[in-house]
């Protein structure tokens, strides 16, 4: 059976808190703004797709805790940027396949070690599509 766009929007209003749904449909309806106009301070939602897991790991802090880093690598279809994600973050990527789009929602642009970086911002999302 074959979803309709109605029946798509209603599943994502029963799983998606109020908040988080609100920020979907203004990102679905608004611009969006390409990886080479990104600036380091921007705070975005951007469409991207995944391309690459870099890097997924748990690490020992200097305090005794453990953590957790995963990169990924994601594109706009034209340049590819670098996603950071910190501890409980890193489950963001469980429910996300290589090569889909996803709808990253409320992210910071950071000037990282290696070029420009996206991490989560305070109730920041990947939402697959």
């Amino acid at each position: 059976m074959k979803s309709t766009a109605s029946d798509v929007m209603k599943k994502l209003k029963e799983t998606l808190d109020g908040e988080t749904y609100e920020l979907l449909l203004k990102c679905l309806s608004g611009y969006h703004p390409r990886v080479r106009d990104l600036r380091g301070g921007d705070f975005v939602n951007m469409r991207l797709r995944l391309l690459e897991v870099i890097d997924v790991r748990s690490f020992r802090r200097n305090n005794g805790t453990i953590g957790r880093l995963a990169r990924l690598i994601a594109t706009d279809g034209d340049d590819e940027v670098i996603i950071t994600l910190w501890d409980d973050d890193v489950k963001m990527i469980e429910r996300v396949k290589l090569g889909s789009d996803i709808l990253i929602v409320n992210f910071k642009v950071k000037n990282g070690k290696y070029g420009l970086e996206l991490s989560p911002a305070r109730n920041g999302k990947i939402i697959p599509l």
